[in-house]
């Protein structure tokens, strides 16, 4: 049975430029790649069922940056 292939976007993100270089290094020390990590850490952060608290803390961290 063949695999499924995900279908992925390209899209362009502003980080600021620390954080940016942390996930470099941080990557580059695995052997994995930005997008990878990236990916990995979004896919996380969106099946998180934060409690009602923590989703308005959330929302508004989003907000400030």
């Amino acid at each position: 049975m063949a695999e499924e292939i995900e279908k992925t976007v390209k899209t362009t993100i502003k980080l600021a430029d620390k954080l940016w270089r942390d996930v470099k290094v941080f990557a580059a020390k695995r052997g994995l790649k930005l997008t990878q990590v990236v990916e990995a850490a979004l896919k996380e952060y969106v099946k998180e069922e934060p409690s009602e608290q923590g989703r308005v803390e959330r929302e508004q961290e989003l907000k400030e940056n």
